[in-house]
């Protein structure tokens, strides 16, 4: 198959992806729950990228979806020498959704117990431009209900990363928190987080 995709062959291929990822965050290897209990995050709906080569491209394609499709959804890459790998390995990884819900794309932080090695991995990933995503537009925490509080009025705030996000979420602040995880906000990020898709806006948008 072609590795031009639409928009919904992708989040079709996001949430098959996620599926994979929330049963390896119920395996022995992860290290996802414990991390999240620390940061007073338990029960956080994450995913578990497993180590490994290529173990969701494996699966993915026991799904039926093509090494050419999975590489243009941003999920895994070529090499020089033609093999293809998972992009995410030894990851906590959490969805970016869009205004109805649906998974978009993923930012991903790396195993907690790599941070002090030398050379490291990229602390965090972002999904990177698809038919779906495009992180100079997206943001995390733009999801459905996020978008029924800023319709009613509801303040904007701009947060660091996505775990930000999910940590001021659980105190039941008035604000909502959104996030480009890393990605230096634009014009379009303040327009969208002004005036999200979605419902007719009840009220003024603050942020």
């Amino acid at each position: 198959m072609s590795g031009e995709l639409t928009r919904e062959r992708v989040v079709e291929i996001n949430a098959a992806a996620w599926e994979y990822w929330r049963w390896s965050a119920n395996q022995d290897e992860d290290w996802t729950r414990a991390y999240l209990a620390r940061r007073g995050l338990r029960g956080l709906q994450a995913g578990y990228a497993p180590e490994g080569w290529a173990r969701l491209v494996g699966r993915m394609r026991g799904r039926g979806y093509s090494p050419e499709e999975l590489v243009a959804a941003g999920l895994a890459f070529r090499t020089e020498s033609g093999s293809v790998g998972d992009v995410f390995r030894d990851r906590l990884v959490l969805p970016y959704r869009d205004e109805a819900g649906a998974i978009i794309g993923f930012t991903a932080r790396r195993n907690p117990a790599t941070d002090d090695i030398d050379d490291p991995p990229a602390k965090y990933l972002n999904t990177t431009s698809t038919p779906a995503f495009d992180k100079s537009r997206d943001l995390y925490g733009l999801d459905p209900a996020a978008v029924r509080r800023i319709q009613a009025g509801a303040r904007v705030v701009f947060v660091e990363g996505a775990l930000d996000v999910e940590a001021i979420r659980r105190t039941g602040s008035a604000v909502v928190p959104l996030s480009g995880c890393g990605t230096a906000l634009t014009t379009t990020h303040l327009e969208r987080a002004r005036d999200p898709p979605g419902r007719h806006r009840a009220g003024r948008t603050h942020v």
